[in-house]
């Protein structure tokens, strides 16, 4: 009988040479989730292998140059719905297509010295570029904003010695973490605007969890119950990845668009602040929270 050995069928001739039944009689039954197809070349050499799902529908194709993959083939329905193209064995090309086959959006890949350096999204309308700067640790420092090649946003983090986000900055806004608690929650933060107004977030815990908040904005001060404050999305370490790149996305629209936060408090806070911070800039440097409620109060005028 023939013998699977690691990948190969090694002839019936030398059976006689070794002891392979461990290899050929798993511990373990596994049930097969798809079907696999090696494509050869006339030398014997890999060009292509497809995956196959239950009911024979191709999901997959992977081709290969050499011992890397080239590029990665996948389907729905029948259909081609995304496509990814590798130099190196590194992903420089995603490509996602509509129903009708035309292209819905490219992302592109750059690396510099094995790290992703830039990411790039573009479709029919625009393209979105993130440059991404990283520290001897490896860690993000810098990430670069561009819509349509023109700078949008600049946004700077500095670590602390656990590896947690200390400080944030952006042009409308700098973030100082001052205390976290030994189970490493956020229990207080500053947030200053570009023209020098300060907001004093702390939360308050108890062995139950979370209580509430006491927001101090330029010496007026109130306690909303909003776990918002608790973990704020701007002190969340960046990573170079597809969804890093969704996530700016899709914080530049929602920056476009008004929304209602439900909470009475927010009405107080926001009396109380719209003599001291010039409306022109409360979009950008307020917490989410806070924010909403500005954009709504602005819009319904």
């Amino acid at each position: 009988m023939t013998i699977e050995y690691f990948g190969l069928t090694l002839p019936p001739e030398l059976s006689d040479y070794g002891t392979f039944q461990n290899l050929t009689e798993p511990d373990v039954e596994v049930e097969l989730m798809s079907e696999v197809e090696v494509n050869r070349d006339l030398r014997g050499r890999i060009l292509s292998v497809n995956y196959y799902s239950p009911n024979q529908e191709l999901i997959k194709q992977k081709f290969y140059h050499g011992m890397s993959v080239s590029y990665i083939n996948y389907y729905s329905q029948n259909r081609l719905c995304s496509k990814e193209e590798y130099d190196e064995d590194r992903l420089v090309t995603k490509t996602v297509y509509h129903k009708n086959g035309s292209m819905a959006y490219e992302i592109k890949y750059e690396y510099e010295k094995a790290k992703l350096s830039h990411i790039s999204k573009r479709t029919s309308e625009n393209e979105i570029v993130i440059k991404y700067v990283y520290d001897e640790l490896d860690r993000i420092i810098s990430r670069k904003i561009y819509l349509d090649n023109r700078p949008v946003s600049e946004q700077k983090y500095n670590y602390d010695i656990l590896d947690r986000i200390k400080e944030y900055k952006d042009e409308n806004q700098r973030i100082v973490v001052k205390k976290v608690s030994a189970k490493n929650e956020l229990l207080s933060y500053s947030i200053t605007d570009k023209i020098g107004n300060e907001i004093e977030i702390n939360n308050h815990f108890t062995e139950y969890g979370y209580t509430d908040t006491e927001i101090t904005l330029n010496g007026h001060s109130i306690t909303v119950n909003d776990t918002s404050y608790v973990d704020n999305v701007m002190l969340k370490k960046p990573y170079a990845s597809d969804d890093d790149l969704d996530l700016i996305i899709s914080s530049l629209m929602k920056h476009s668009m008004p929304s209602v936060v439900r909470t009475d408090s927010m009405d107080v806070l926001n009396r109380k602040s719209m003599g001291l911070i010039d409306k022109n800039i409360q979009i950008k440097t307020l917490p989410i929270s806070i924010r909403k409620r500005v954009l709504f109060n602005i819009t319904c005028r």
